[in-house]
């Protein structure tokens, strides 16, 4: 993570939650937009759009956290299936 220059509260919009209450956050920094779901880095965009996994585990929650922050950033993927078909990477 490259100079963050902006981190603000995953809003839920797409979820039926009316909010994540803090738990999620959205950073922005230089190299990519990265999602923090409780304290835990778990996955980004990169600026080429790609998405990449950076937290090996799976939680109910945190998987809404994601899906979220998938659809928000035009990213048509999502779920248990998809989140597991990927390669964790570092960062």
């Amino acid at each position: 993570m490259k100079n963050v220059t902006m981190e603000k509260e995953l809003k839920a919009r797409y979820d039926h939650a009316q909010s994540f209450y803090g738990k999620a956050k959205i950073i922005v920094a230089d190299d990519a937009v990265y999602l923090r779901s409780y304290q835990t880095i778990v996955c980004s965009i990169d600026k080429d759009g790609h998405f990449r996994r950076h937290w090996g585990k799976y939680s109910n929650t945190t998987m809404r956290h994601i899906n979220e922050f998938l659809k928000q950033y035009g990213i048509n993927e999502g779920g248990k299936k998809y989140w597991e078909s990927l390669e964790v990477v570092g960062f």
